[in-house]
């Protein structure tokens, strides 16, 4: 399955254009690589090769397995790092709020 709406290789690997994975990219994608001119290079350039690596994992479904793991890599490590960064952001409000008291 090769979505229409973008992310393409995700799509493909993990089946759906709302899988939890793809929209952890996704989100990486808005919040991350849109951000600066380089970020925006990548994501020009992925588009034009993307689908035509979409298209080839469905005729190569071999191909998926080590696909996933690179994808899986990188969405587990973005969720570590959102737990990180959210564990840190709470910890400093809750300084915040102790030394308002």
């Amino acid at each position: 399955m090769v979505s229409s709406e973008g992310c393409f290789i995700a799509t493909a690997v993990y089946g759906s254009y709302v899988a939890d994975e793809v929209l952890v990219l996704r989100e990486l994608r808005y919040r991350e690589l849109e951000s600066s001119g380089l970020g925006r290079f990548v994501i020009r350039f992925y588009y034009f090769v993307s689908l035509p690596i979409a298209e080839l994992l469905e005729v190569f479904p071999f191909a998926k397995k080590p696909t996933k793991y690179v994808l899986d890599k990188i969405v587990s490590n973005r969720q570590k790092n959102f737990l990180f960064s959210s564990k840190a952001s709470n910890s400093i409000d809750q300084q915040h709020s102790a030394c308002r008291l």
